[in-house]
């Protein structure tokens, strides 16, 4: 099977982290191909795909907290616009 395959992926949470890591591999093997690249893509306006070597479970609940803090998931490097209003 050369060419794409679809997965779906459902959270339980507004802000979630969900390895795909064995279905993606799965999809691959079974699609006979020995030699080539595999794209990842999500197509949601308020999710994405991060790469993370998984050595350490703390790295989740990081990404989770900053994304918490800051709405982002990216920390801000300056206060928001509104909060220098004064």
């Amino acid at each position: 099977m050369e060419g794409m395959a679809t997965l779906t992926v459902r959270s339980q949470h507004k802000a979630d982290v969900i390895d795909v890591t064995d279905r993606v591999q799965q999809v691959v093997r079974e699609s006979g191909v020995q030699a080539g690249l595999c794209h990842v893509y999500v197509a949601h306006t308020t999710a994405g795909v991060f790469i993370n070597e998984n050595d350490d479970p703390d790295v989740m609940t990081d990404v989770l907290t900053t994304r918490g803090r800051t709405g982002t998931g990216m920390p801000r490097a300056t206060p928001p616009r509104t909060s220098r209003r004064r």
